[in-house]
Order: structure tokens, then C-alpha cells, then sequence
């Protein structure tokens, strides 16, 4: 159960983090 939580919490820590760099590199082309 603990492993499994971790991945989640790793895999929606990293989609975040994604999802903030892509914003912020649209807001620099434009």
C-alpha cells in the first residue's frame, strides 16, 4: 500500500511539475 501511494504521489508531483514548466514556457514564447 505504501509503495503504491508513493508512485502516486511521485507521479502526480511530476505531472504537476510539468504542467507549471509548460505554462511558464508558453508565457515566455508569447
Amino acid at each position: 500500500m505504501t509503495d503504491t501511494a508513493y508512485v502516486v504521489l511521485i507521479l502526480m508531483g511530476f505531472s504537476v511539475c510539468v504542467l507549471v514548466l509548460r505554462a511558464l514556457y508558453v508565457r515566455g514564447e508569447r
